[in-house]
């Protein structure tokens, strides 16, 4: 069987200057010299990118200015509250 054309410069040989790069220690995503990324980094990278991850990512980020905008009108109400007033207790209780 004959092997097909490859198109593109992703499939060319690395350079020499990219064979000469020495790898960091501690790094699992190594390039091989025909260009090509181990499968295993191959498998984190389409992990990293998954739907399930940017759905807790926006859920997480929505939760986080949600809470901080309470934080900030519970702790303008504290301020501006008389001290000691049940007011001023309660809201900075939901501030802190």
């Amino acid at each position: 069987m004959a092997r097909c054309a490859c198109v593109g410069s992703a499939r060319r040989r690395a350079t020499d200057a990219a064979r000469r790069i020495t790898p960091r220690h501690g790094h699992s995503a190594h390039v091989v010299t025909d260009g090509r990324v181990r499968d295993s980094a191959r498998a984190v990278a389409n992990h990293q990118g998954s739907r399930h991850t940017e759905v807790i990512g926006v859920t997480l980020l929505a939760l986080h200015i949600i809470a901080g905008l309470i934080a900030l009108v519970a702790g303008g109400v504290a301020l501006y509250a008389v001290k000691g007033a049940r007011v001023h207790r309660k809201s900075g209780m939901i501030f802190v």
